[in-house]
């Protein structure tokens, strides 16, 4: 399975409930079970049991509206209500944008209409029994563009745009232009398994997806020298999902504020210089929680490489970074859930004299997952979670180094793979001779296949699997039956073939049988 592909699967936990996830094998990819669209691809692995002071107005013909302020709840019914509102009760629903609250106290303004005062209210307050996972994969036309205040709601596609395409802030050139660009193609998932018997037993949440990020700069003779750092409120992004656990709705809503963080120095001394650099990273990142206790999750690959032309020989050094990042917060029904900060960076470097060049592109990616202190949804341990700066890739991706064809040679040295061919580094991915050590390397992104270490730039001379990241590196063969093999790590059992890596093309061609995180 695409490593893009599991990174689906991974990654709305983050935002409905509270706090880090851990690595079970429901890191497996999509499959033809997740659909792109508002509402997700939905597995109930046990029905909701609600409890005893539990209740789901939305179930009560009568009620026509509900609204909703920070400390209380405003109740409209066609008529007198049967079973009005009561003090202890644990409410939730979805109009108004959502709602979990627990009951205070109540006013009756009219025999239809009932003033609640309210405190937030946990999950395990209103479920007594539950497990489900959903995998949620934002559709073209979810995307709600804008502030709040006069947002509209535009066919975006699946990609989130985190950084326009624009002159950068302040590095305005007297000849020539800089430009910078990100995109996000963003996935969710979420698991939540609560018993009557234990109370919360696992929270689960990912985050996952594709972020591509560049860097360009057309110059003339210059001295570069420019930095920004901003927070992109104006292209904020958010959409909401309403989804069933039985009878029992749920609401997520997914908010996305872009960051960027740019700096350019150097010097050009030639007419004309043509210099980009591009990154692309995906990604897995989230939490579990299990035993009381959290485990984040974290894994990636990268790609990468840098275009430097010039028209004539003379001094050129450049150097141009860009951190495309992303705030990410998500809720469920009223509550701040978890939330993760994405810090995706590019960073080119060129140099180059009369007759020779270099360039090189460093590509990586840091994660820091925590949760709002101030409203809790699962219990108090996750207020009190913060995973720290998490380097899930980091370091020099590609390299290459060369003569100008106006040389002595009269000729460009071919370039394969980010490697010069003439006479340079061999892949230094050759150092690693098995496969955790390969994939868990962050100098240079490698991968495992039929045996060797080799760089990512040349997964295309690979004819097996191409293994890319150390959950692919774990071997599932040696457990016979289910039960042993769907908790352990990356593992799935499929019937008739066994138990299989998640990342694996036989886990893949399991389709639908496959069974990632139980048995049944």
């Amino acid at each position: 399975m695409g490593f893009e592909n599991r990174l689906g699967r991974l990654a709305l936990l983050v935002v409905l409930v509270a706090s880090l996830g851990g690595c079970t094998s429901d890191d497996s990819s999509g499959g033809p079970d997740v659909r792109r669209g508002a509402e997700p691809s939905l597995t109930i692995y046990r029905a909701p049991q609600l409890r005893d002071t539990a209740r789901h107005p939305d179930l009560d013909a009568d009620l026509v509206n509900v609204e909703v302020f920070a400390d209380r709840l405003l109740f409209t019914y066609s008529s007198a209500p049967t079973s009005p509102p009561q003090i202890g009760e644990v409410v939730a629903g979805t109009r108004g944008g959502g709602y979990l609250r627990r009951i205070l106290d109540v006013t009756e303004l009219a025999p239809e209409r009932f003033e609640l005062g309210t405190e937030s209210a946990y999950l395990v307050d209103y479920f007594e029994d539950v497990h489900f996972r959903a995998v949620f994969e934002p559709p073209t036309d979810v995307w709600v563009e804008g502030d709040g205040i006069g947002a509209r709601s535009d066919a975006l596609g699946g990609s989130v745009n985190l950084i326009k395409t624009e002159v950068a802030p302040g590095c305005d050139l007297e000849s020539g232009a800089v430009e910078v660009g990100a995109d996000f193609m963003p996935s969710f998932e979420m698991e939540v398994d609560i018993s009557w018997r234990e109370g919360l037993k696992e929270f689960r949440f990912l985050v996952g997806g594709d972020l591509e990020l560049f860097t360009a700069l057309r110059s003339g003779e210059a001295s570069l020298g420019c930095s920004w750092e901003r927070t992109f409120e104006s292209l904020q992004k958010e959409f909401t999902s309403t989804f069933f656990v039985g009878f029992v709705p749920v609401v997520v809503t997914h908010t996305l504020v872009p960051e960027g963080k740019y700096s350019l120095s150097g010097s050009v001394q030639v007419p004309q210089v043509e210099f980009e650099a591009r990154g692309g990273v995906g990604f897995t990142g989230g939490a579990v929680y299990e035993d009381g206790s959290w485990t984040p999750i974290s894994d990636g690959s990268r790609r990468g490489n840098v275009t430097f032309e010039i028209e004539e020989g003379g001094n050129v050094t450049i150097t141009s970074r860009l951190t495309a990042g992303v705030n990410y917060q998500a809720k469920l029904y009223d509550l701040a859930g978890p939330q993760m900060n994405l810090g995706p960076y590019v960073e080119g470097q060129a140099m180059s004299d009369l007759c020779m060049w270099n360039a090189n592109a460093d590509v990586g990616l840091q994660l820091n997952i925590g949760a709002r202190a101030d409203i809790p949804v699962i219990d108090y341990s996750l207020a009190e979670y913060n995973s720290g700066a998490i380097d899930v890739l980091s370091g020099t991706f590609w390299t290459a180094e060369g003569t100008w064809p106006w040389c002595a040679d009269g000729s460009m040295p071919e370039v394969d793979g980010g490697m010069s061919m003439d006479g340079g580094a061999g892949d230094p991915c050759e150092a690693f001779s098995d496969c955790d050590s390969c994939t868990a390397n962050t100098d240079v992104a490698c991968g495992w296949c039929n045996g060797s270490c080799i760089s990512e730039t040349r997964a295309g001379e690979c004819s097996g699997e191409f293994q890319d990241s150390r959950s692919s590196c774990v071997d599932c063969s040696a457990f016979g039956d289910c039960g042993s093999c769907v908790p352990n790590g990356y593992c799935g059992w499929c019937p008739g073939m066994g138990c299989l890596n998640d990342e694996s093309s036989e886990a893949a061609a399991c389709g639908a049988s496959y069974q990632p995180s139980s048995c049944g």
